[in-house]
């Protein structure tokens, strides 16, 4: 699941503690397992996952399912699963483990929490996404403003000029005539307070 895990957290705090766990039948396990991957696997957005392990009668696993970012390929791992296992007094839960091994749980009492779980996940995507977009379109608009104030400042002194976007900010490169470029670093953050350090840098490069 491609959620932070306190986001996940969250999730289970918010769909999955509103009832108590149930308790399951162990007599009938292997039927049980296939009914929950048939009803688990048919709400829209879920991926049934598998592993040899979940055969073995001392494996507390029911069903093992993903909710992929729909936006992405197909490709997960098991840290991206969800787990329907029940505890030692047969009480249904639900795990999610991190790839840093962290458990979240919750009580599972109600299979609708399942699918509840789900559709909220599935709209944590679609906010996530919001926000990304967001955060490029701001992104874009501050490169933008930095090459027309860099493209300013450089005509205006007849300068060569170049920009190379960082990760960190952005990378000026001027000269003048055959002289040797010089360089300066722009941060992506208070562009505007350190545009007067590529002034005088030309200022300084003219004066040599």
């Amino acid at each position: 699941m491609k959620l932070p895990l306190e986001t996940v957290r969250q999730l289970f705090d918010q769909v999955l503690t509103a009832h108590a766990a149930r308790k399951v039948d162990l007599r009938h396990r292997r039927p049980l397992m296939r009914q929950l991957q048939s009803e688990i696997g048919s709400i829209d957005g879920v991926s049934v996952t598998a592993h040899p392990a979940d055969a073995d009668s001392r494996s507390r696993v029911l069903c093992r399912f993903v909710v992929p970012d729909p936006d992405e390929t197909g490709i997960h791992f098991r840290s991206d699963e969800l787990r329907l296992e029940y505890d030692t007094d047969h009480r249904l839960r639900l795990r999610f483990r991190s790839r840093d091994g962290d458990d979240c749980l919750g009580p599972v009492g109600d299979y609708d929490q399942i699918e509840q779980l789900v559709l909220s996940i599935r709209q944590c995507y679609r906010e996530q996404k919001a926000r990304q977009r967001q955060q490029h379109k701001v992104r874009e608009l501050r490169r933008k403003s930095v090459l027309a104030e860099v493209r300013r400042i450089a005509e205006a002194e007849s300068c060569r000029w170049h920009v190379t976007e960082e990760e960190d900010g952005f990378l000026v490169s001027v000269s003048l005539g055959d002289d040797e470029p010089i360089e300066v670093t722009l941060p992506r953050r208070g562009v505007g307070e350190a545009l007067p350090e590529l002034s005088a840098a030309i200022a300084g490069l003219r004066n040599r």
